[in-house]
């Protein structure tokens, strides 16, 4: 499992009372495909997700956190990529 899907798994739980790894794909991909967190709150609002403080901030929390692991990955990867060739 990657380091940004396992982040994920555990924002899930802390955000939601749980986690599910169909879930955790389903957002990895959604953050993958983000230009911004805010790509993923509005995704994540038009799936109905609420987090079980009721606080929308946590929401932002977690669409953030998610945002910047995914992009770090891929910076990672890009970089590594880019030294071995």
């Amino acid at each position: 499992m990657s380091t940004a899907k396992t982040i994920i798994n555990d924002s899930l739980h802390t955000l939601l009372g749980y986690s599910d790894s169909t879930l955790s794909s389903f957002i990895l991909s959604i953050a993958q495909s983000a230009k911004s967190s805010n790509d993923i709150i509005r995704t994540l609002k038009e799936y109905d997700v609420k987090p079980n403080s009721g606080d929308n901030m946590d929401l932002t929390k977690f669409a953030n956190k998610v945002y910047d692991v995914v992009r770090k990955e891929r910076k990672a990867a890009s970089s590594s990529s880019s030294s071995s060739a």
